[in-house]
């Protein structure tokens, strides 16, 4: 297996996030603003663990071993991979845990989220093709919610469970298994599915997106 990289930052946004209602709100007047600032309080800043590592020493071990097994037998029930044999020359592309909590309307945790993501920085050129993903800008979604309003119209909205695993991968990619989790040796797990961190991902699902709507 490759030897992984440390894992990115979390970023200022995220943490402005989980730092609610606890950030201090600071407006900044002055002709370079670029609009309010947060001041979040050093012990708010990162709600949930950065790797796994960490999440062996959290106090809600057990709830994130949950969400592990949660999102592993989740994979394995859309037919996300299949175990094949890996070849003497071959080394599968390593993957990394996410983590996240999510909160409901007074900020207070109501699920642990773990998902295992693909390295996409260790994605080789032959295993993607097309990366591209149209997407729509905040004018637009403003306008649309706009029309709704004035028009007396409803507007629906549908949260996809596990979007990017219910598209076919259009290239042959072996991985490693999730760390914490063993294959036999000689054994690796062949992607059947797309998988969240792959650089093909958005664009495997806008593609199976844009077929069901057509027909």
């Amino acid at each position: 297996m490759s030897k992984c990289c440390p894992d990115p930052d979390i970023s200022i946004r995220n943490a402005i996030s989980l730092a609610k209602p606890n950030a201090k709100l600071c407006v900044d007047l002055t002709r370079d603003s670029c609009g309010p600032k947060y001041v979040i309080p050093q012990q708010s800043q990162r709600a949930y663990p950065k790797n796994q590592r960490e999440t062996l020493a959290s106090l809600n071990v057990e709830k994130w071993k949950q969400a592990e097994e949660i999102e592993i037998k989740t994979l394995w029930g859309m037919g996300t991979w299949q175990i094949v044999d890996q070849s003497p020359n071959c080394t599968p592309l390593p993957g990394v845990w996410s983590y996240r909590v999510k909160r409901d309307q007074n900020c207070n945790i109501s699920k642990y989220k773990a998902r295992w993501c693909a390295r996409w920085d260790m994605q080789m050129p032959w295993e993607y093709n097309n990366t591209y993903l149209p997407t729509s800008c905040f004018a637009a979604v403003r306008t649309i919610i706009a029309t709704a309003a004035q028009e007396g119209m409803e507007l629906h909205h549908w949260d996809i469970q596990g979007v990017f695993c219910t598209s076919d991968v259009d290239t042959e990619i072996l991985m490693c298994p999730p760390t914490g989790y063993s294959l036999p040796d000689g054994k690796c797990l062949k992607l059947c599915k797309s998988l969240y961190g792959l650089l093909q991902s958005s664009a495997l699902f806008y593609e199976n997106l844009e077929h069901w709507m057509i027909d």
